[in-house]
């Protein structure tokens, strides 16, 4: 064996078969090498990175040859710090690698106890039965609760263990049958730093360590315990009410050290990771704030403050743009018809008129403000009737007769203080057509929105400044019969309707409409072959083509564009006699719109051929 044996530029030991590195470069260990190299200068490196210079290292260097063969073994730090060995003196009695022991960096708050980790790694073709240890360093600012083995490797080998603290040291005994052998955690150390305590970095040091007989040396890493300031999150803000918008600037009042990351909830979908914002609130509303901090040790806390932002009601403000303008009117009409939905913060500032509901007497509300009729909203209406209205609306039965367009009146009597109307008619698209709307003269002064929908309804809000008193009509639906179906009458009825804020009507009234039995020259047999002017013309986008047929024949009938092309066959085959009507919805054999401008319509049947012109608009 070696004996004593000191490397003057590596700073290396062999002492009573341990590997000492008194470099302090050097202390990672895998950043050793030996070289061998022969008689005749050829060198083999030998990675010690894995190895600790033990039987395995013997090894290798007997590989190249016998040992009479190899001259010296090197420290191959790096080119500048080489030291050597003379390997005539190595005996084959391995050299042991030394246990290291480190000490985890953590952290504690003042007030609360916190688990310090004391690792060791101990040589895998070794082993250890008891560790002796002293730790010195962190008394001035930590005190001792216990020292825990629990999972460690101490509690897991089954070791007991024996601990005494004074005012200086931490000395701590452990020891059992099982033997211990490669890396892990020994046992923690469980401190406390006391609420009476101020922020340090609180050194723990190994000061000494004997493991088994104290023929392993060793290599100690210390850690540390940073004490800090607990975390309290807190926040103070600049404005806690007023209108939208209103801007609130929030401070941060947080207690506590190197804070990493800030993440603010303004309670209306925003958010920030700024220390000290500045918010803008658009909208009305109560607004609950809150605050979550992480310092750098990774302490995390959060600060909720419920309704800390009260920002008022603009009543009339449907679109939060800080005015009451006729807009909102037209957007609470909107959403009556189902043309657009509002959500429940506008339909709190929609509803002016204070009885719960939106209704379209808040648009006449707000086009009274708006005109300066009212002074205020909401609107007073504590008197409870100066709001009512009066009147029978409904509908008729009504005739009619094939190839004209029927109109079906909502007509009013006896009306009073009529500020806004609402509601739907619903009628079978299978057996009528809706063509248009004439609004009455009475209401041509308010505002009007109508949706009409493919399942047979149409819904209508209207809403003024100024209310209507008298007898006569709210509008004309204007509609085509499908003659396509067999139909000799069909219904329609006025739903839902509601004026100013009475209550809804769920059936208001309903008409019957029937096909006219009166003698005309589209009753019979005709006479004599006729294609007749197609109703209306000018159309958009159906219009209807009327032609007779006296005798059984092969009928044709074709539409053309004013330059001769095929655009559609509305007719092709046998039919008996009568008097017969196709629609044209103005669209070619594929089912797309045609563009707008003039078409020719042809009839063959039998001898008989005739064209026509009609207009289609756009």
């Amino acid at each position: 064996r070696i004996g004593n044996y000191d490397y003057s530029n590596g700073g290396v030991t062999f002492n009573n078969n341990n590997f000492i590195d008194n470099n302090p470069d050097h202390h990672n260990y895998s950043n050793w090498y030996a070289v061998k190299v022969d008689a005749n200068g050829n060198g083999d490196q030998i990675d010690m990175t894995s190895n600790y210079w033990g039987q395995q290292i013997t090894q290798e260097m007997d590989s190249l040859g016998t040992r009479a063969n190899i001259s010296k073994i090197y420290d191959n730090w790096d080119s500048g710090s080489r030291s050597e060995v003379n390997y005539a003196s190595w005996l084959s009695s391995p050299m042991i690698r030394p246990v290291k022991v480190h000490v985890q960096d953590t952290y504690v708050a003042i007030g609360d106890t916190v688990l310090v980790a004391v690792d060791v790694v101990v040589p895998l073709d070794t082993s250890i039965i008891s560790a002796e240890l002293s730790l010195t360093g962190f008394q001035d600012h930590l005190n001792v609760v216990s020292v825990e083995t629990g999972q460690g490797l101490a509690g897991a080998a089954g070791w007991s263990l024996a601990t005494n603290a004074t005012d200086t040291s931490l000395y701590l005994a452990t020891a059992g049958a099982s033997p211990i052998s490669g890396r892990g955690t020994l046992l923690w150390l469980k401190l406390t730093a006391p609420d009476t305590g101020s922020t340090a970095l609180a050194p723990v040091n190994i000061s000494s360590a004997v493991f088994n007989d104290g023929g392993f040396g060793y290599n100690v890493d210390n850690g540390s315990v940073a004490v800090i300031e607990p975390l309290v999150v807190n926040f103070t803000l600049s404005a806690d009410s007023g209108a939208y918008p209103l801007g609130v600037s929030f401070t941060n009042t947080t207690t506590g050290e190197n804070i990493a990351e800030y993440a603010w909830d303004f309670g209306d979908g925003v958010m920030s990771n700024v220390a000290n914002p500045v918010h803008t609130y658009l909208k009305p509303g109560n607004y609950s704030v809150s605050l979550s901090c992480e310092d750098v040790y990774g302490s995390s806390g959060s600060e909720l403050k419920l309704n800390v932002v009260s920002v008022d009601t603009l009543f009339g403000d449907v679109d939060f743009n800080a005015s009451v303008q006729a807009y909102d009117a037209g957007l609470i009409l909107q959403d009556a018809v189902g043309f657009i939905e509002l959500d429940a913060l506008q339909e709190l500032s929609g509803n002016v008129s204070g009885d719960g509901d939106l209704t379209a007497l808040d648009a006449s509300v707000i086009l009274q403000y708006v005109v300066h009729l009212i002074d205020e909203l909401p609107h007073d209406t504590s008197d409870g009737g100066h709001l009512l209205a009066t009147g029978d609306f409904g509908i008729h039965d009504q005739t009619f007769a094939p190839g004209h367009i029927m109109e079906v009146p909502i007509h009013f009597n006896q009306a009073s203080n009529v500020y806004s109307i609402e509601g739907m008619v619903e009628y079978n698209p299978a057996d009528i057509i809706y063509q248009d709307v004439i609004w009455a003269q009475p209401f041509n002064n308010f505002m009007k929105e109508l949706v009409i929908e493919s399942n047979g309804v149409i819904k209508f809000a209207l809403a003024g400044a100024s209310a209507i008193a008298e007898n006569g009509l709210v509008a004309k639906l204007q509609f085509v019969v499908n003659d396509e179906v067999p139909m000799d009458e069909t219904e329609i009825s006025l739903m839902d309707l509601r004026v100013n804020e009475l209550p809804v009507i769920k059936l208001a009234s309903k008409a019957t409409l029937s096909r006219s039995l009166s003698t005309d020259d589209r009753v019979g047999i005709p006479d004599e072959f006729a294609l007749k002017q197609n109703y209306p013309n000018p159309f958009n986008p159906v219009t209807r083509i009327l032609y007779d047929i006296p005798e059984a024949s092969n009928v044709t009938i074709t539409i053309y564009n004013l330059l001769g092309n095929q655009v559609k066959t509305l007719v092709s085959g046998y039919q008996e006699p009568g008097f017969k009507t196709v629609l044209w919805n103005a669209t070619n054999e594929r089912g797309a719109q045609v563009s707008a401008g003039m078409y020719l319509y042809s009839i063959k049947a039998g001898d008989f051929h005739q064209t026509k012109k009609m207009l289609l608009l756009k």
